[in-house]
């Protein structure tokens, strides 16, 4: 775990773990405790502190989604999964606060970039991961349930704009499910195809992934 600290990592509080904890989330429906787990795991051997809390939170999310489509609940899920002091867990709250408050997503986009982008207190690691962490917020919060507008949002908040919107998108996504999922979305993707750096294709993918979700249910009891 050490190779995470800030004296050894200048991006310890970098987006790494977030835009790859969904995989702890979709292991482990409704078990957020295998997902904070799996962060203390793997998630550390990258990023420290709020990098760490960003990948629990997102994972929490994705466990929290298999059983509820209230984007609220589902956040609230994710923010009982990190320390509430921490600052990860301040820019959630923030960004619950300032959805609250405007109903225009560009007026919270300009709080979240002067607060957690410019102000060097916060923003203190190369692609921070609170930033980033907020533009996915943006995209769900905004979206209102609409897979695209939950897209268009998150990637117009800029930045990591591959990974925020895929992170939100995921998180809607497992709330739908994919019986509720237009087929625009899923019909012509290519089951075969082996994925770039894995030996996986999506059979495959869905195999692998079912196995270990077996595996943390026996886990948890």
């Amino acid at each position: 775990p050490d190779s995470s600290h800030p004296y050894l990592h200048k991006s310890s509080g970098a987006i790494d773990y977030q835009i790859e904890a969904d995989y702890s989330g979709l292991i482990a429906p409704g078990l957020p405790d295998i997902v904070i787990g799996l962060g203390e795991k793997f998630g550390r051997l990258m990023n420290y502190g709020d990098g760490v809390y960003a990948g629990q939170f997102t994972g929490c999310m994705y466990a929290e989604a298999f059983f509820e489509k209230d984007i609220l609940k589902i956040i609230d899920a994710g923010l009982k999964c990190i320390p509430p002091q921490s600052m990860y867990a301040g820019m959630v709250r923030d960004m619950l606060e300032w959805r609250r408050e405007n109903p225009d997503w560009e007026k919270t986009w300009q709080l979240a970039n002067q607060k957690y982008r410019q102000d060097r207190n916060y923003y203190v690691s190369p692609l921070d991961v609170k930033y980033e962490g907020a533009l996915v917020l943006l995209g769900l919060l905004y979206g209102d349930g609409d897979l695209d507008k939950t897209i268009v949002i998150s990637m117009r908040g800029g930045s990591d704009s591959d990974c925020n919107p895929s992170s939100a998108a995921g998180v809607l996504f497992t709330s739908i499910g994919l019986s509720g999922l237009p087929d625009r979305y899923y019909r012509r993707l290519d089951e075969s195809k082996i994925f770039s750096h894995t030996a996986y294709n999506f059979p495959a993918l869905m195999a692998v992934s079912e196995k270990l979700a077996r595996q943390a249910l026996v886990k948890a009891g």
